[in-house]
């Protein structure tokens, strides 16, 4: 569960690049990082839909209104599920009672939000892929808890347009145009905030201090842009999840006062050094694979850790891990483990019952599930695997 948060954003499966695929904010990274994060961006700077919008089409048609005849519906019904069904104009040929509280508009190929002022009662709005270029027509929803605006086209947000819906809890801008953070956020609610696959280069000091306020903020995704640092963090303490996933970043940094922290992904950068983790000794699960990792280290003060993902790094000793008697999860596939002597400092490990160490030099041995099994019997999995044990 990115990044929310593996080929994670849903390929989503048995190894650490299958790991990744984002169903949004799965609880676990493998597969949230790529629900949100199939798609990496490029450099380019170009605009255009091409890569980052790959469900839209550049000329869609017009589409009349809804014949309300053809849609069987209970109008008296506090929700309302409209996806795919194309139609020009929200509201156009169909009602949208007050009564409302859940209303999916999702791939309706619509270009414009309005029509909502009078939906006092929403609180679930969902416009996934539709080409609408524009953050507007929200601000009387007072009621508004979760605003799904994934896929579309916007290039940038103002936050004037979403500071009114103060009950807002989710906000999910993944996939759109986004080169940059919301600047001025301020909603005292919001728990969960979703930029995957923008083209987004930098975490704004605007969109995270001065006017700023996102005092509940629990979730940050940022999987899937063109991060090349971490910096301007240091206001969110409230974080207890942070995905990084599938950016530029060279270094670990800035994150000493994110002390609630339970999940951390920066899987698929260009780490090569674990450190600067000390004070987060919440964490619950790591991520750090696809990246240039030679040596575990920094890990001593995470003894709370029940997942440690350092798949497909360049990894060939399992030294200073003995200590995290909580892990329960450990993904080394992809790396240079050379013997089972490095397997036998897993030992301690006595609550480890998943492991992953397929394409390391170890696995070429015809014994090695029976060697592994030898020296940590207590193991349930093997590579994704169910041990059965006779």
């Amino acid at each position: 569960m990115s990044d929310q948060q593996r080929e994670t954003t849903q390929e989503e499966a048995s190894s650490s690049e299958q790991a990744q695929t984002l169903v949004l904010n799965n609880n676990n990274n493998k597969i949230h990082e790529t629900s949100t994060a199939t798609t990496l961006n490029e450099d380019s700077d170009s605009d255009g839909e091409e890569g980052n919008l790959q469900h839209h089409h550049e000329n869609p048609e017009t589409f009349a209104p809804i014949p309300r005849e053809k849609l069987e519906f209970d109008w008296d019904n506090p929700v309302l599920d409209l996806a795919h069904h194309p139609h020009e104009q929200i509201g156009a040929g169909y009602p949208l009672g007050a009564h409302l509280q859940y209303l999916d508009l999702t791939n309706c190929r619509l270009r414009k939000i309005e029509n909502l002022d009078h939906l006092k009662n929403l609180e679930t709005l969902l416009l996934r892929q539709n080409l609408i270029t524009k953050v507007e027509g929200l601000k009387n929803l007072e009621s508004l808890k979760h605003l799904d605006l994934y896929g579309n086209q916007i290039k940038r947000v103002d936050a004037s347009e979403l500071n009114s819906l103060t009950n807002l809890e989710h906000l999910d801008l993944s996939f759109n145009l986004l080169r940059h953070m919301v600047k001025g956020l301020k909603l005292p609610k919001l728990r969960q905030l979703y930029y995957v696959n923008n083209k987004i280069k930098e975490i704004e000091e605007e969109a995270t201090k001065g006017e700023t306020d996102l005092p509940s903020l629990e979730l940050l995704e940022l999987g899937s842009n063109r991060l090349r640092e971490i910096k301007h963090l240091e206001n969110f303490t409230t974080l207890k999840e942070l995905w990084l996933g599938k950016n530029k970043i060279t270094e670990i940094k800035c994150l000493e006062t994110l002390v609630n922290l339970t999940r951390l992904s920066i899987q698929s950068n260009r780490i090569t050094k674990i450190h600067r983790l000390d004070t987060l000794t919440q964490l619950v699960e790591l991520y750090l694979s696809e990246n240039g990792i030679e040596v575990i280290e920094g890990l001593d003060n995470l003894t709370n850790l029940v997942l440690l993902d350092l798949a497909h790094n360049f990894i060939k000793s399992l030294d200073h891990l003995s200590h995290l008697t909580d892990l329960e999860e450990f993904w080394c596939n992809d790396n240079q483990i050379p013997t089972f002597k490095e397997i036998e400092k897993l030992s301690p490990l006595k609550k480890l019952t998943s492991i992953y160490f397929r394409s390391n030099p170890i696995y070429d041995d015809p014994q090695y599930k029976r060697k592994l099994l030898l020296i940590m019997p207590q193991l349930t999995s093997i590579d994704g695997f169910p041990v059965i044990k006779k």
